[in-house]
């Protein structure tokens, strides 16, 4: 099981949004160059469900996208694309 950050990094990366993996787009570590980055980070998320199925417990993992950019509006459009991209997918 891949942790959500790999999951949505190739989401990303398979979008029309032209990030490319340690170019522009990040996974748990933010780099002091280029300017313009996203970054994605895994966070804690919600306790593990228990259900009554043995092996069956349902998870529910997090992620913070952090996106640094030099022009704030060009920033607010990159945050804002991901967010639509990624918007009810599973």
């Amino acid at each position: 099981m891949n942790p959500a950050s790999e999951d949505v990094k190739d989401m990303l990366i398979d979008s029309d949004l032209g990030l490319t993996f340690a170019t522009d787009l990040f996974i748990g570590k933010e780099p002091a160059n280029p300017d313009d980055t996203v970054t994605i980070f895994d966070t804690p998320g919600g306790a593990v469900g228990r259900t009554l199925d043995v092996g069956a417990d349902m998870e529910e993992p997090a992620i913070q996208i952090r996106v640094r950019n030099n022009g704030y509006m060009e920033g607010y459009a990159v945050a804002k694309n991901i967010q639509e991209l990624l918007h009810n997918r599973a």
